[in-house]
């Protein structure tokens, strides 16, 4: 399956559907999601994002399209291509932290761990690169503290923190020496993917527009949020992992 990298694109479009604005132009390929987010950031107008639901969804070959209605009452053809900025989330459970995954979460150093309440799981498409790890810290901009951290890597390990085992350890694939990664006893597990397969039609959403001429609006990006929780008890080769169910209206 064809899709871009999930990380590569979600922070600058979860800002750009919390700013009700969009990009001026699509992106397209890699880019870095702290770039993503400041691009997102910069822009001052642009259409609002529209809210919707799927009528149909169409699969041929390797190119998914679905027939969506906006709030408005219009209905758009999108075909599901690597311009498409396309993603489901929903909530997942602790099985998604194993070796192999992709995550990324954001902080805070205490002592020597960087704590994580809060973690993503990528499910990546089968043979797609993750992008290169790293704990950092988070820039003066975008931290409430100086002790906040950016972390994100491929899983190398996962088990109880040494001396106290309702943490939990994580390893991760990163460039030189990183803090040791924590999650907290009560770490929210959200997962996201970009395979249509985890939604299903009456599915609702939120589409980034782009004004073409003649005051014509084409969606660029989609959100939907699964409302049944992804379970990791059952994986989908390349993918991971699917929805117990698919969401119901």
């Amino acid at each position: 399956m064809s899709r871009i990298a999930l990380p590569v694109f979600m922070a600058g479009f979860v800002l750009l559907l919390a700013s009700g604005r969009l990009p001026a132009q699509p992106r397209e390929g890699n880019q870095n999601p702290a770039e993503g987010a400041a691009n997102a950031s910069a822009e001052q107008s642009g259409p609002p994002v529209e809210a919707g639901r799927i009528l149909e969804i169409e699969t041929k070959g390797k190119l998914t399209t679905l027939k969506i209605e906006s709030a408005l009452g219009e209905t758009y053809d999108v075909k599901l291509t690597p311009q498409i900025n396309f993603f489901i989330t929903g909530a997942g459970d602790t099985g998604f932290i194993q070796p192999g995954a992709y995550i990324e979460g954001r902080g805070t150093k205490s002592n020597e761990p960087v704590f994580l309440q809060k973690v993503t799981v990528y499910l990546l498409p089968k043979g797609k690169r993750p992008p290169a790890g790293k704990v950092q810290k988070a820039s003066a901009a975008d931290g409430e503290s100086l002790n906040i951290y950016d972390v994100s890597g491929v899983v190398n390990t996962v088990g109880p923190a040494d001396g106290y085992p309702e943490y939990t350890a994580i390893g991760l694939k990163v460039a030189g020496r990183a803090p040791p990664v924590w999650l907290e006893p009560t770490c929210q597990i959200e997962v996201a993917s970009a395979d249509p397969e985890h939604t299903a039609v009456g599915a609702d959403l939120e589409m980034a527009m782009k004004v073409l001429r003649g005051g014509k609006k084409m969606p660029v990006a989609i959100r939907i949020r699964c409302e049944t929780p992804f379970s990791s008890g059952q994986s989908s080769e390349g993918e991971g992992a699917s929805p117990e169910a698919a969401p119901q209206q």
